[in-house]
């Protein structure tokens, strides 16, 4: 199994935020899934809380902590290390290059991954994921990325 070299491709704010959401909701670890809904459950509380007592200004915040923390940090990070990726795999692992550096992603490290909409989010530990775009490679070449990572580690695709 193999998948052709994708890249140079470059992580945009929407993949950022995107990444934010799928991490924090869907794939993230147990630890950081419980965090995410404390904080979520935190802006619920603000908004209803703000709407009960006729304060809109506590619901409003509510409703700014939310988007500021799912949506407006993870699009203001800093992303110059995020362009110019390649990546392609060895019998150790995923590599990604950046040509200043190359990170290898041992097979065995790799935790859950899937493929939402037109991305394939690959989890590396409980807050950390490669995020991989359609528009970088081919919708087929995503799909040999998949299989590789199902064939070469341990973990199965989550549907």
């Amino acid at each position: 199994m193999s998948f052709q070299k994708v890249g140079p491709y470059r992580l945009s704010r929407a993949d950022l935020v995107a990444a934010s959401l799928v991490i924090s909701f869907i794939i993230g670890g147990k630890r950081t899934r419980v965090w995410s809904a404390l904080y979520l459950l935190l802006g619920v509380i603000l908004v209803v809380g703000g709407l009960v007592a006729g304060e809109s200004a506590t619901s409003a915040l509510g409703v700014f902590f939310v988007i500021f923390i799912f949506i407006v940090r993870p699009a203001l990070r800093y992303n110059k290390t995020s362009r110019d990726i390649y990546l392609t795999h060895s019998a150790q692992g995923l590599v990604a290059d950046t040509g200043d550096m190359a990170t290898t992603y041992r097979w065995m490290t790799i935790g859950i991954f899937k493929r939402i909409g037109s991305r394939l989010f690959i989890m590396i530990n409980d807050g950390c994921a490669l995020v991989i775009s359609e528009r970088s490679t081919s919708s087929e070449n995503l799909e040999n990325i998949i299989s590789t990572i199902a064939h070469e580690s341990s973990v199965s695709i989550v549907k």
